[in-house]
């Protein structure tokens, strides 16, 4: 028996990325214009915000099905297996409250893990949970276990360079995007403990990011070794420059990662983010 990890698109793995490293993954469904694409499988990152941002669409998303969830638990069950799924956080989706329901059917064999996070996230969590198996634990719960014990001491911080997004998705009104826009306001957001959360808002990116390395210097013991970084938009310029302007916070190239559908489609492209243990405050 073996302890397989069940995954879902809104980490940002790609179905062949997963494949890759043994994973079961699970697609977001996107559509743009009524045409539904299935994320990390037949739409890639590249093409997402080729949509987006060159030809100015706006997207829906939508958790994996329930049927499909079905599927990958059953998948794992039947190669004699336990399986660890892990979702985005339980308040800014539905998948956990589903994903526990169909899991109950399995007779403890399925452990869903409710990350509190999203994308790069919920990917150090599976980081950990990787070495959590490799160091010996032979058990879906024991696993699970450990991965809800040190979400407590994860922090992901974004930067956003514009609000248009979230102006279009109807997230903030478009008197408050204009306001925003006429004084280069950008902000920094933090996401822990399941709460996304305004850091900090700066006059222009340049004044932005410092306060974001500012934020993420607060947090005590901060575990550089940990640290994974993303951007989103079809280039990473901006997390390029920020990086060669803030060695503390430089990672290694295999650490980098592109976002996607989850955060892209209220975001839109320039973003930057971290996501590192530390000590909790």
């Amino acid at each position: 028996m073996a302890v397989r990890f069940i995954v879902d698109s809104a980490s940002d793995y790609t179905k062949r990325e997963a494949e890759r490293e043994g994973m079961v993954f699970l697609p977001m469904s996107v559509s743009f214009d009524g045409v539904a694409y299935r994320d990390g499988e037949n739409l890639d990152k590249d093409t997402f915000f080729h949509l987006l941002v060159d030809e100015g669409k706006y997207p829906t998303t939508s958790q994996p099905t329930p049927q499909s969830m079905m599927d990958a638990f059953q998948t794992v069950v039947d190669d004699g297996d336990e399986g660890v799924f892990f979702v985005m956080g339980s308040s800014l989706s539905g998948t956990y409250q589903t994903a526990q329901l169909i899991a109950e059917r399995f007779g403890g064999k399925i452990e869903v893990v409710d990350t509190w996070q999203v994308t790069i996230g919920e990917r150090l969590l599976i980081r950990f949970a990787q070495q959590c198996v490799a160091q010996g634990m032979a058990t879906a719960k024991e696993v699970a276990d450990a991965v809800r014990a040190q979400r407590e001491r994860e922090y992901v911080f974004g930067y956003l360079d514009t609000l248009e997004y979230l102006k279009r998705g109807g997230r903030i009104s478009p008197a408050i995007n204009l306001i925003a826009g006429l004084l280069a306001v950008k902000p920094v957001v933090m996401l822990r403990d399941n709460q996304l959360n305004l850091a900090a808002k700066g006059r222009g990116r340049g004044n932005a990011l410092k306060l974001l390395t500012k934020e993420m210097e607060k947090i005590p013991h901060r575990d550089n070794e940990t640290m994974i970084a993303a951007y989103s938009g079809k280039t990473r310029v901006v997390l390029d420059a920020y990086l060669d302007e803030t060695p503390q916070m430089r990672v290694p190239p295999e650490r980098i990662f592109q976002l996607g559908s989850t955060v892209g489609t209220h975001a839109g492209p320039g973003v930057i983010g971290f996501a590192f243990f530390g000590d909790p405050v």
